[in-house]
Order: C-alpha cells, then sequence, then structure tokens
C-alpha cells in the first residue's frame, strides 16, 4: 500500500478516484429574473461518493460547529493520520437566535456546501447569476424583458436593498410558509410569490441561501414521498 507524506498526497490520490454525485433533486421557480432551474445532490449523496474513497486513502472527515460572535459556523476537517496532517475549512451557518429547527436546515446546507468545496467536487448545476432567461420562438429578448434585466442589473450594482434585520425576519416568515405546505405544487406556488421573489432580488446572499435551503429541503421531502 502506497504511503502518503501529508493529507495534501492523499487527498490527490483520492481525486482521482471520486466523482461527482448525481443531482437527482430538483429546484423550479418562477423569479423576476426568469425561470429558476436546477439540479442538486444533498447531503447524503455527497457523503456516498466522498466518504469510501477519502477512507480508502486514510482521510477522515469531521464537521464540528463553532461560536463565532452571534454566529453558529460549521469548521470541515479533513485529517490524515498516517502523517498526522489534516486541511481545515470554516463556513457561516446562521446567527444563534434562530429556532433550533431552522438552524438545523442551515446547518446542512452549510455542510453539504463546505464539504464538496474542501474535496474539490460539484454537488450543484452551474448557474448565471440566479436564473436562466425565458426567450420567444425567435430565440429574441422581449422589451419587458430587457427593461427588467436593466433594472435587476442596477439593483445589484447597488447591492441588497433589504437591511439585515428585516431580511431576517422576513426569512423566517418565508421558512416557515415553506415547511407549512402540503404538496409541491402549493411549495413551488410559495417560491413565486412577489414576497419571495422580492426577498431573492433584495435581500442579502447569505439571508437567501437560508430560505432557498427550506425550499430544497421541503422539495425533497415531496419527491420522496411520491419516489417511494
Amino acid at each position: 500500500m502506497t504511503e502518503y507524506k501529508n493529507v495534501y498526497s492523499a487527498l490527490a490520490a483520492a481525486q482521482g478516484e471520486i466523482k461527482n454525485p448525481s443531482k437527482d433533486k430538483a429546484v423550479d421557480f418562477q423569479s423576476q429574473k426568469g425561470r429558476v432551474r436546477y439540479k442538486y445532490a444533498d447531503l447524503a449523496d455527497c457523503f456516498d461518493v466522498i466518504r469510501p474513497v477519502l477512507s480508502k486513502y486514510g482521510i477522515s472527515i469531521t464537521q464540528p460547529t463553532e461560536m463565532v460572535d452571534d454566529m453558529i459556523t460549521v469548521k470541515t476537517v479533513l485529517s490524515h493520520g498516517d502523517s498526522d496532517t489534516h486541511i481545515e475549512s470554516i463556513y457561516p451557518v446562521c446567527k444563534v437566535a434562530l429556532p433550533h429547527k431552522d438552524m438545523g436546515g442551515n446547518l446542512t446546507y452549510a455542510r453539504r456546501y463546505a464539504l464538496c468545496a474542501i474535496v474539490g467536487i460539484a454537488a450543484d448545476e452551474d448557474q448565471d447569476a440566479e436564473g436562466t432567461t425565458d426567450f420567444n420562438n425567435e430565440g429574441k429578448q422581449t422589451q419587458k424583458q430587457k427593461q427588467t434585466q436593466q433594472q435587476d442589473s442596477s439593483a445589484s450594482q447597488n447591492g441588497p436593498t433589504i437591511p439585515n434585520s428585516e431580511a431576517d425576519k422576513i426569512a423566517q416568515g418565508l421558512i416557515k410558509e415553506f415547511r407549512q405546505c402540503t404538496s409541491s405544487e402549493e411549495l413551488l406556488s410559495a417560491g413565486q410569490s412577489q414576497a419571495a421573489v422580492d426577498f431573492s432580488n433584495n435581500a442579502p446572499e447569505s439571508f437567501v441561501n437560508f430560505v432557498m435551503n427550506a425550499f430544497n429541503e421541503k422539495m425533497a421531502e415531496f419527491e420522496g414521498g411520491e419516489n417511494a
């Protein structure tokens, strides 16, 4: 068996065998920037492809949480036992003040992104901006779509327009609404509401990510029930 002098050489060997996970979870809803469609792999899918290969090369994975001021963070650590070396990264999760159920959902989201980043795989489809743009039959944008894109571009240059304190309240309201949905159709409708669209376009990115994570988790529940 080949001996690796540190975690970097062991990880390099492992990366030659680790494949991107199958992206069998789907998101599809309408935003002001166009139709948002993409597929992704959840945390369990990522571990299924990563853990066996890392273990083969003597690398363990741990993801403890830590407190940084009023924020919860997750530290992802890849440790190589034979050389006693490791790689680590820190990813923000959410504020401590959130309900425990919401913190759990945000933690799952953060763990997935941090894990894939440190190992070097892709669990989401590449997205340009926040979604794809619909075109007419001739392949040309309508005047209304052009105006909307110009307005969105101007707004994005000026940064988020919803302050953190207000974004936190709106995010919790949207997440609660998503989790109360009883069907995928109802969930999609909630994701396409004006409140959800305005929040997506004007809130700080971290809060938008929290809401999108709740949407994805709920949609995965419905998809799991349909496939059962």
